[in-house]
């Protein structure tokens, strides 16, 4: 089982996103939320998700510096940003970040069934994949860089 965690400085967004991923992909589990980056940082080293969805604008530590660290430290779990229409530039940083992906709210149902195809499709293969496939697979993702 797949397992998500959320991070958002408001209560509401994370019981409200946490809602919609249950409804959408019921196979999917919440491990924990957090309300900042620094939190959300801390969960995601012990808890180890397979998803992480965060807000771009918190206190004490937005999303982005999070996922900055999260690259720094190869920590290697996929990031999906959302934050409202008008903050798209921010969406540009989180982009040039090598963001998983990005949802603008309010989220939106058909938005996520995307994402959950999307991760489907790029990161199950690997989970089932043998060792000599992985290491075939990185080669190639090499080969295309």
């Amino acid at each position: 089982m797949n397992k998500y965690l959320i991070i958002d400085d408001e209560p509401l967004i994370r019981k409200g996103l946490a809602k919609l991923i249950s409804r959408v992909s019921p196979d999917w589990t919440m491990c924990g939320e957090a309300d900042n980056g620094q939190e959300g940082l801390d969960l995601i080293q012990s808890l180890k998700p397979d998803l992480v969805f965060t807000d771009i604008r918190m206190p004490d530590m937005d999303g982005l510096t999070m996922n900055r660290i999260l690259i720094e430290q190869a920590i290697p779990v996929p990031v999906v940003f959302f934050t409202g229409h008008d903050e798209f530039s921010y969406i540009q940083q989180a982009i040039r970040q090598n963001a998983f992906d990005y949802l603008l709210k309010p989220v939106q149902e058909a938005e996520v069934r995307r994402l959950f195809a999307k991760y489907e499709q790029e990161f199950t293969p690997r989970k089932n994949a043998s060792q000599s496939q992985i290491t075939q697979i990185q080669e190639y993702e090499s080969f295309l860089a």
